[in-house]
């Protein structure tokens, strides 16, 4: 198969799109003709790392600072890109198979392009705006004000794609709901990049958060607990975001030693959960949630909300408490401090469930078969 990936991605990378590019770069490696159009060739996941022949990258012209005005250039740079070199390479090439977006503009360009030139239209749902209103409510109804107009338009273009997968049951059922006349093909789970090193990492008085830095991750619950505890362990923050400077205030106010380490390199990140006692990861919502497996993949236990997406990728290999319940996790926090061998056992418990459940290469395979059932 011939597929065009459409994944504007600059240096950085989230857990969404990461999971995009792992799924086509393992397409790539079985055979497959894999173009990536917006992805920056210095992003950390291919910057000076060899591709196989299969994959070409091809990157845009974007803005690497952030200032008033930044985005809105960048979105011109982006019509620019679309027009002349996006919309060419479609026009001289048409033995494409699949075209593929994810999320909301990626995926409404997917749809547009595949239309304008007959090409099949993939895409990929992983959040859905009932589901964020069910687990947001009136945080979710302000930002869903800003962002009806480009929520209808996805909404249009996920209803026009020949395949539409998610990377949970649970984004399955509620896209479903949401489209009301189509349903989504079949649900994809993440991978995970498996590390076996040889190296000593000696276990520090310090636990994580790693992903970003925002109000619906409830990184300042994670400190507002710690400020209950006798001689609570150091704070990592993996992570870089919006409320920076409110956590760093808080934290200030409530005496708990906090490390915000802004974005980190993928070699720092490992290095940074094996060295921790656990994770915590206290979400009102995610699509997935990526993190708890690299705890679990780092033989480390994570505590998590008690959110059904939770529940239903990681089952009963993490701790639960009740969300938004800084007393419920004050208590789960203290009990794993107080009870390294479970820690320990419940860190080989995870690694065995994340090797047997999740792998790049056999979802890949699963993406694969329903393409080729398409064609």
């Amino acid at each position: 198969m011939k597929l065009v990936l459409l994944l504007n991605v600059g240096k950085g990378i989230g857990g969404g799109s990461y999971s995009l590019y792992k799924f086509f770069e393992k397409l790539s490696c079985s055979g497959h003709d894999v173009i990536i159009f917006g992805m920056s060739r210095n992003n950390h996941v291919i910057k000076n790392k060899k591709i196989n022949s299969n994959l070409i990258i091809k990157d845009r012209i974007r803005l690497n600072i952030k200032f008033k005005g930044s985005r809105m250039i960048d979105n011109f740079f982006d019509k620019i890109y679309t027009t002349f070199v996006l919309n060419n390479f479609l026009k001289n090439n048409k033995d494409i198979d699949f075209i593929c977006g994810y999320l909301t503009k990626e995926a409404v360009k997917a749809a547009d392009l595949g239309k304008k030139f007959d090409i099949n239209i993939l895409n990929f749902v992983y959040e859905s705006p009932p589901w964020m209103k069910k687990d947001l409510g009136e945080a979710w109804d302000k930002e869903f004000d800003k962002t009806r107009e480009l929520w209808e338009k996805t909404r249009k273009a996920y209803l026009e794609s020949d395949v539409l997968l998610s990377t949970s049951n649970l984004s399955k059922q509620w896209c479903d709901k949401w489209l009301s006349t189509k349903k989504v093909t079949d649900y994809i789970y993440p991978g995970i990049d498996l590390i076996r090193s040889k190296e000593k990492i000696i276990k520090k008085n310090q636990i994580i958060y790693m992903g970003r830095l925002d109000e619906r991750k409830n990184i300042d619950k994670i400190i507002k607990a710690l400020s209950l505890i006798k001689n609570p362990p150091r704070l990592i923050i993996a992570g870089g975001g919006d409320q920076r400077k409110y956590l760093e205030k808080l934290s200030t106010n409530l005496k708990v030693d906090s490390i915000f380490t802004g974005k980190v390199s993928e070699e720092k990140k490992w290095k940074l959960i094996r060295s921790s006692k656990f994770m915590v990861f206290a979400s009102s919502h995610e699509g997935f949630g990526m993190p708890p497996m690299e705890a679990l993949a780092c033989e480390i236990p994570c505590i998590c909300s008690d959110k059904p997406i939770f529940k239903e990728v990681y089952e009963d290999k993490v701790e639960y408490f009740k969300e938004n319940d800084i007393d419920s996790l004050k208590e789960k926090i203290e009990f794993l401090l107080k009870n390294p061998d479970y820690c320990e056992k419940r860190g080989k418990q995870g690694r065995k469930y994340i090797e047997k459940k999740f792998s790049w290469k056999k979802s890949a395979e699963k993406i694969e078969r329903i393409l080729k059932h398409k064609i």
